[in-house]
């Protein structure tokens, strides 16, 4: 841990340090190219990340001179991984993601892979684990090597199950083992003791000790034998986590007879503290002698990790079976050890362990805190009437203040209902008188019978009209039909002057939206008495509803004669029919922004090509939703 500080401080030291520019025009013919400074940036990631930083700096910016795609891409992973070491994951997942979105367009399959693994790797430290898990996949497919193939496989397994997805991990664990004939004797002693934790999680005990069992079994003819050692810890860790305390016994004692038989050192030194912590907590004076037994096999270790573990372990199994002298013993040699070791990568965690638990002096300052505490209270017990007092007067003012503009609010809110009401109903005569000179104008130039049929829609349109508008909303089906109806008497009169047609997104389920009733018909009549009729040749009328995003948009689009030229033929009483359905609408859509906050809004757009104008458009956007609009 403290050696990961230390390479973290000395990175950003060499960010600053790296901030001038560091490339310059070489006139040597032998100038190093981006990708060798890169080459000896990465052999000097560990021992000296400094130099690497400002090395890998240098090979960038030569990349960007030259627009050297692969090289800028290896140099931004060069300094994802001094990132990365320095533990600031989200730091290293900037520079992979920008070496990853180089490689979606060239080609470099080794360095690609590099990426892939790596940002892998960040997002898990950061425990984003669906995150990881696709970039596992990703890596997986991206791999030539078979074997890294495997290992990437597992890992993503042991994310899956953390994760909950504990069948489909089982499953590529299982195809993994069935298919995968390449498979090195690790890698099936690894996957075997995942397919047993991932068993055992999913209620399939005895599967999952078999799996495990088959693995420790594999482990101990491993050509290395702390593979026997870790497999067995593993196995201690699933049947601990799943509290399979029988079959953790067995285990580590079979293994502990299998080690003493074969003379392997390390698996019995593993067994013996894997029994000890077994016995730990329910029965300590067990624990002790297989302390004592991992302190002896590791003596000649006393560096080593495993020593140091067990020379603490038997310390607190001491204090916990009441040797209270001997577990004072152990602990001074426990802490000589750490400070023997405190250069070194093992010792730098342990001490960050012990200057993070320093007790004495959080206690200490805890005792000042207190001492202050109490002076303060004393100070203040004198001048706590006035303070109750005090605090009674504001929060009385502000309950006060509360229900006051709670109070002018509910007013505000009910003046507006009053107001969209009272425009509701204006639309109501305003759109009866129009339809009516409609039907006059048709009778006066028609045939009887279509003047009867006329009447019949209109009739049909009226009383829907007349249902729709006593309430504050109606649904989208409810109001199209309606629009439906009246085009269709429209085109009846004006049937020489247009054309139309209605279409509705086949995403929408118009039966569940609401929207507010009358909202769309006076721009669709505005259309048609101002825009087409006046046309020469047949136009066309488009009522067109859609979603986007979480708006409805109506679009109602003409090819009529245009604004401009329609208000240089507009006749008085026109005008006053504009400033009646138009204006009417309009205040409608502000007192609705108004009231709910949402936002209604109408864009109306002259259509025009080479200056001349072509119609008009109108997109009314409104919220896709079920609320009631008052």
């Amino acid at each position: 841990m403290r050696l990961n500080k230390y390479i973290y401080t000395y990175t950003l030291a060499a960010i600053a340090a790296c901030s001038v520019a560091h490339a310059q025009t070489k006139q040597s013919t032998t100038a190093p190219t981006a990708v060798s400074i890169i080459n000896q940036a990465n052999k000097e990631v560990i021992k000296n990340p400094t130099n690497a930083y400002k090395l890998a700096s240098e090979a960038l910016e030569l990349s960007l001179s030259k627009k050297d795609k692969k090289s800028e891409a290896q140099a931004y992973n060069t300094l994802g991984t001094l990132y990365y070491n320095a533990g600031d994951y989200s730091k290293a997942i900037t520079y992979f993601t920008k070496a990853q979105e180089i490689h979606k367009v060239i080609t470099d399959p080794r360095n690609e892979e590099y990426t892939l693994k790596y940002l892998a790797e960040s997002y898990n430290k950061l425990n984003k684990k669906d995150i990881a898990s696709s970039y596992y996949e990703k890596v997986e497919k991206s791999s030539n090597s078979s074997s890294r193939k495997t290992d990437y496989r597992l890992k993503n397994s042991k994310i899956k199950g953390e994760e909950g997805k504990t069948k489909e991990a089982i499953n590529d664990l299982e195809n993994e083992l069935k298919y995968n004939r390449k498979l090195d004797p690790k890698q099936k002693i690894d996957i075997y003791l995942e397919l047993g934790n991932l068993y055992i999680a999913d209620n399939k005990t005895q599967k999952g000790v078999d799996n495990i069992n088959l693995a420790l079994k594999l482990s101990n003819n491993a050509p290395n034998d702390s593979i026997a050692s870790t497999s067995l810890s593993y196995a201690w860790s699933v049947y601990d986590k799943n509290n399979l305390t029988a079959q953790n016994f067995n285990t580590q004692k079979l293994a502990l007879d299998t080690a003493i038989i074969t003379n392997n050192l390390a698996l019995e030194n593993t067994a013996n503290y894997n029994l000890g912590r077994s016995f730990m907590y329910t029965d300590a004076n067990k624990a002790v002698p297989y302390f004592q037994r991992s302190e002896a096999l590791t003596k000649n270790q006393p560096k080593k990790i495993d020593h140091i573990k067990a020379v603490e372990s038997l310390s607190e199994a001491y204090e916990r079976s009441g040797e209270y002298k001997k577990a004072l013993e152990k602990y001074k040699e426990y802490i000589g050890l750490v400070d023997s070791i405190k250069e070194s990568d093992i010792a730098g965690k342990l001490q960050n362990e012990i200057l993070t638990n320093k007790y004495d002096i959080q206690e200490s300052r805890i005792k000042e805190l207190l001492l202050k505490q109490i002076e303060k209270e004393q100070a203040i017990r004198s001048q706590r009437n006035t303070i109750l007092g005090l605090i009674f007067g504001i929060s009385a003012f502000l309950i006060l203040t509360y229900f006051l503009v709670k109070n002018i609010r509910q007013k505000q809110r009910a003046n507006t209902i009053i107001q969209l009401a009272s425009l509701r109903s204006q639309m109501n005569p305003h759109f009866i008188f129009n339809s009516l000179n409609s039907v006059n104008g048709f009778i006066s130039n028609n045939e009887e019978r279509k003047a009867n049929r006329y009447i019949s829609d209109f009739s049909k349109l009226m009383r829907t009209v007349l249902n729709n508008s006593n309430n504050p909303t109606i649904t989208l089906a409810d109001e199209i039909k309606s629009l439906e109806i009246y085009m269709s008497l429209e085109h009846s009169r004006f049937e020489d002057k247009f054309d139309y047609e209605i279409v509705i997104d086949q995403d929408l389920n118009s039966g569940e939206i609401e929207v507010p009733p009358m909202l769309i018909q006076p721009y669709v009549e505005n259309a048609v008495w101002h825009g087409l009729r006046y046309r020469e040749t047949i136009g066309f009328l488009l009522l067109h509803i859609a979603q986007k995003g979480s708006k409805l948009i109506a679009t109602i689009e003409d090819n009529g004669i245009g604004r401009t030229k329609s208000q240089k033929l507009k006749t008085a009483h026109q005008q006053d029919y504009k400033s009646t359905g138009i204006a009417n609408t309009k205040e409608r859509i502000r007192l609705l922004n108004k009231l709910h906050g949402e936002n209604f809004s109408v864009v109306i757009t002259d259509l025009e090509k080479d200056e001349v104008a072509q119609g008009t458009r109108v997109e009314i956007e409104m919220p896709l939703n079920t609320k009631v609009y008052a």
